[in-house]
């Protein structure tokens, strides 16, 4: 129960990881998908940043160098949500939904 006038406060969600180990044994790619039920963005008590219900898709891709550049690891992160239902007006979606995030990151960890 949400401590404002009682109200219960829902959200359902479903998420899920998957990681394969490729042909090249350094390679590791992760696969994710979220499904978030979320309440109304009009029930402002209940859904308080107006963000409407969305699924997730997550691909990490990996590579880890060995040898020389041991500990240098290069990973590409896409993050794609997308919208459940379409939305009344463009601030329910703008920065919230229907976006694709790509990011490549090089980590570099010292040794052991």
């Amino acid at each position: 129960m949400n401590a404002m006038k009682g109200q219960a406060s829902y959200m359902h969600l479903v998420h899920s990881i998957i990681r394969f180990g490729c042909i090249i044994k350094f390679l590791l790619l992760t696969l994710g998908y979220g499904y978030y039920n979320l309440p109304s963005v009009t029930e402002y008590r209940l859904n308080k940043y107006e963000l409407p219900s969305y699924y997730q898709f997550n691909i990490d891709i990996r590579y880890k160098f060995e040898g020389y550049f041991e500990g240098l690891e290069m990973q590409c992160l896409i993050v794609r949500k997308e919208s459940t239902a379409h939305q009344e007006g463009e601030k329910y979606i703008f920065n919230k939904n229907n976006l694709t995030n790509y990011n490549f990151v090089i980590n570099y960890h010292f040794g052991k």
